[in-house]
């Protein structure tokens, strides 16, 4: 499986809708630094599982770039993971549900701190849920696939980047055109 950051398509859209934190003195000894949630989605336009993977990096131009976690979050409820993938085991069904850190990635040490503050902050924040799904179906949109009717995303909506055009004449349009020359190479 592929996966891909939403920023390398839709450039401009990702200012502002980025999460990030900067830690100063953590007693859980977490390196100081600017880490940021960079939402990263399956290039697959046949997989629809309907989850974001969140790498956190360090974003410290001083250091080589540092990833302290890597969390998937599925929002769907667990019957539609299971129905998803019915052969799917326990472990990963609770993998694909809510926010855990990816088995199938590295972890760093301090990995546990940045899944508990994105616990906290998914439970709190809905507007940033709620971004994470349409991201979702915006990236998928751009991959080619089509897009289920409860994914509640619009291409002929505005485009989030304030251009005045349609989504799927603006940004859609630039992030087809990525998905098109990526094919090719």
């Amino acid at each position: 499986m592929t996966y891909s950051p939403y920023y390398l398509f839709f450039p401009d859209l990702i200012l502002g809708h980025t999460r990030s934190v900067v830690i100063r003195n953590d007693p859980n000894k977490v390196p100081d630094g600017d880490y940021v949630f960079v939402e990263v989605f399956c290039t697959d336009k046949k997989c629809d599982c309907r989850r974001a993977m969140i790498n956190v990096e360090q974003m410290d131009p001083a250091f080589p770039l540092f990833r302290a976690a890597t969390i998937s979050y599925g929002w769907e409820p667990r019957f539609f993971y299971k129905n998803w993938s019915p052969s799917m085991s326990q472990k990963m069904l609770d993998e694909f549900k809510g926010p855990c850190l990816d088995s199938h990635q590295p972890q760093s040490k301090y990995a546990p701190f940045f899944l508990d503050f994105f616990k906290q902050m998914i439970a709190i924040d809905t507007a940033y849920h709620n971004r994470l799904k349409k991201h979702y179906a915006q990236f998928k949109w751009s991959q080619g696939m089509k897009i289920p009717i409860q994914m509640q995303f619009d291409p002929l909506a505005l485009c989030p980047c304030k251009s005045g055009a349609k989504f799927k004449f603006c940004c859609g349009k630039t992030a087809r055109h990525i998905f098109e020359a990526n094919k090719l190479k």
